[in-house]
This record gives structure tokens, sequence and C-alpha cells, in this order.
């Protein structure tokens, strides 16, 4: 088995699809670098839009056929005082969302800037032809959050990777 390791994307972008509250600077969770994006003003109990990271750097060497056995998504982010949490962590295909629902709905965001993996080694997501999505540049994944707790502030994201394990045709 073989690996595309932890690899940001060469793009990203927001979609309404789902959610009210807008992302800003969505171009930020494309560096490892501290600056974010950020969702600033979420009125409790309601969603941001989708946040979207995709055109993997490296995705477009899997060679077709592949068999594709997981995906790890890994999403540095936080909200202010903890006041956020997973809405969403789906993969994504040009304007749609795809598969399970990987986001823990349950743990608020941390405070600080923390890194989150979804998925792994032996998840595909609930996705069964991902052999023939990967290399796409509309592939990625999409995350929302939700304002669980009353108070100012909102969510912030660092960066979105993304690491595939895949097996090439023989």
């Amino acid at each position: 088995m073989l690996t595309i390791e932890l690899s940001l994307p060469l793009d990203s972008k927001t979609s309404s699809a789902a959610g009210l509250a807008a992302w800003a600077n969505a171009h930020h969770i494309r560096t490892d670098d501290g600056t974010i994006a950020s969702a600033a003003s979420i009125t409790p109990g309601l969603s941001t839009i989708y946040l979207v990271a995709h055109q993997f750097a490296g995705f477009d060497v899997i060679p077709a056929g592949s068999d594709i056995h997981g995906i790890e998504v890994a999403v540095r982010r936080g909200s202010t005082q903890g006041r956020c949490r997973d809405a969403e962590v789906r993969l994504w295909q040009g304007d749609a969302a795809l598969g399970d629902n990987k986001a823990d709905l349950t743990a608020p965001w941390p405070a600080t800037l923390t890194t989150k993996a979804y998925g792994g080694q032996n998840d595909p997501w609930g996705v069964a032809d991902l052999a023939d999505r990967v290399a796409s540049p509309d592939f990625g994944v999409a995350v929302r959050s939700i304002k669980a707790v009353a108070g100012p502030g909102g969510s912030f994201v660092d960066y979105i990777k993304m690491k595939i394990w895949y097996t090439p045709p023989a």
C-alpha cells in the first residue's frame, strides 16, 4: 500500500450550499502558517457556509484504477472561547458534498488552534468510486462549523490537509 502524505490544497473556496455565516479569507487554508480563514460572527444555533479545500498537491499521480483504502483529513481549527463545534466534515466534488459526515458533533473547537484528524487508513468515507474522483481538481473536503454556545466570536481555520492510502492497479 502506498500513501500520498498530508498534502495542502492548491485551491480553496466557499460554498453557500448550506449554512448562513460566511468565511473570510478562505485562501488562508492553503498554507500552514498561522494565518486564518474566519467566520467571525455566527448566530448561536446556526452554522457557517462550507469552507472547501480542493485540488490537493500530488493526488494527480495516483494511477487510474487504483484501490483507495482510506482518506485522512487534518483540520487545524479553533473558536472563540470554544463556542463552536463541527457541523460537517465531508468529502467534496464540484459543488456537492459526498459520502459520510465525519464531524465530531459534540466536542467544541478549542480556543487555540489545534489540529483534529478525521477518517483514516481504512476509511473511504462511504464513497465507493474514490479512484475515479481523487485526481480531479475539484475533489476535496468541505468543513462547516456551528455555534453551540451564545456569546461573541466565531470559528477560525489555519489549514486543511488530506492524506490518501492506495494500492495501484496490478
